[in-house]
């Protein structure tokens, strides 16, 4: 007889969150198990319970800031796929679908862990059971207890104000928390509901229902600053040009292909700062080489490359989208790709939570809103950050190492840099271009690529 997958996927869950993250992220990734199989798709039941748990667990521990670099509660999909005994892709697969099902955005406030989450249900089960106690006041306990601890605070000063009728008490303090709460969101969106705010991060653009539109017929003469585009072309041409191209034992380009990229491609006029060779820093491989990564892995998410048995190839919608007349469709592709399905932090290993790269459609709106000016990466932090992302990541003014700044510039506006959609210069061209700062301002070409339906 076949087990409840919930049953399985719920048990998986409990020594994966203990294993890897704690008692309390384990709490949210229960909850959110059971909101799945009460969807009425009933999606667990398609698929591997290995992998629904493992996706579940990387998307509260994703959630919370805890996926990326190694090290302490920081969870990979890789290490989650070692433990269940689960394929990366297929793990990777049911984390979209988690998300898609649920509506989960980046740093949502319904998937926060509350430190001593665990605690608190442990004793609500134990108050729960107890008979001597009103159903109503065990329903109570358990709301307050869910609350974070400044808005439990002021619910028990109405219930001690009203004794006799808790409910009663509890439902005009509970009215003017939300409209004091709706107040303050419109104000930090801008004017979007969060409703609007997940569809701009997460709804694939040019979907229908998304509000932002990407054009696809922009012709190759505009794409010139798009030096992401430029370097998957060069490296489609590489390989269309080979015909098939064996890769190494790790799954990366051969020093053929570094050579034959950098023949076509001058690092030290195209590249940005950091990405440019290090002074006796010799590059041999694709590691070595960040344009020609990023060109990679991009391509290969975008689906215009594909593996076959170590032996690499240009798929057939890689060879429509090479062609020069298809270059603006190969731009918003690599452009939705970029921010909406790589994960950014792989990149860079910044300590930032990877929610940080969904702000970039908040930020193209943003930009387009305003004139055109020239700010540094600590300037555009109000602007151009999404307020529930930037919470969790407060800034320090006038400070020019603030991470949050930093992690704003790594994740988002160097990636629109890399798509000619923002302009970059140096703050002070004195400095070694290793140490260089960068001022950034919105590129002509994003008022011709991008349009913002709200």
């Amino acid at each position: 007889m076949r087990r409840d997958p919930l049953e399985v996927i719920t048990k998986l869950i409990e020594r994966l969150t203990s294993t890897h993250l704690d008692a309390d992220h384990g709490v949210v990734a229960l909850d959110m198990a059971w909101a799945l199989a009460e969807h009425p798709d009933t999606p667990l039941h398609h698929g591997a319970p290995a992998a629904w748990a493992a996706a579940i667990t990387y998307v509260v521990a994703w959630v919370n800031g805890a996926t990326g670099p190694a090290g302490s509660r920081h969870v990979t999909l890789d290490a989650l796929a070692r433990d269940v005994k689960a394929g990366r892709e297929a793990i990777h697969e049911r984390v979209a679908d988690v998300r898609g099902y649920l509506g989960i955005l980046p740093d949502d406030p319904d998937w926060r862990v509350e430190p001593g989450v665990a605690g608190r249900v442990a004793e609500l089960d134990a108050l729960a059971s107890d008979p001597t106690l009103p159903p109503n006041a065990v329903e109570i306990a358990m709301m307050l207890a869910s609350l974070p601890m400044d808005v439990q605070q002021r619910l028990e000063a109405a219930l001690d104000a009203s004794p006799d009728d808790p409910m009663a008490a509890l439902e005009p303090e509970l009215d003017r928390m939300l409209l004091a709460a709706d107040t303050a969101m419109l104000a930090e969106l801008d004017g979007l509901s969060l409703r609007e705010t997940e569809r701009l991060a997460l709804t694939p653009w040019n979907a229908p229902d998304s509000l932002l539109t990407i054009a696809d017929d922009t012709p190759i003469e505009q794409l010139g600053g798009a030096e992401l585009l430029h370097d998957v072309r060069r490296l489609l041409a590489i390989v269309h040009e080979a015909g098939m191209i064996r890769t190494t034992q790790a799954g990366n380009l051969p020093r053929s292909v570094v050579g034959a990229f950098l023949a076509q491609r001058s690092l030290s006029h195209d590249a940005p700062f950091d990405h440019a060779p290090l002074p006796d820093f010799p590059i041999r491989n694709e590691h070595d080489c960040f344009p020609l990564h990023r060109a990679h892995v991009i391509a290969s998410m975008a689906g215009l490359l594909q593996v076959e048995r170590g032996r690499l190839s240009v798929t057939e919608e890689g060879h429509d989208l090479r062609a020069d007349v298809r270059a603006g469709a190969l731009h918003a592709r690599l452009l939705r790709i970029t921010f909406q399905d790589a994960d950014l932090a792989e990149f860079d290993r910044h300590p930032a939570p990877p929610s940080v790269q969904f702000s970039a459609g908040w930020a193209m709106r943003a930009l387009l809103r305003q004139p055109i000016e020239w700010r540094t990466p600590v300037a555009w932090v109000d602007r151009l950050l999404v307020a529930p992302v930037r919470r969790t990541m407060p800034s320090v003014p006038d400070d020019p190492f603030d991470q949050t700044a930093h992690a704003l510039e790594l994740r988002v506006l160097r990636w629109l840099a890399f798509l000619g959609l923002v302009e970059m210069k140096p703050v002070d061209t004195t400095l070694s271009p290793i140490f260089r700062r960068f001022q950034y301002a919105r590129a002509p070409l994003m008022e011709r690529v991008v349009r913002v339906h709200r």
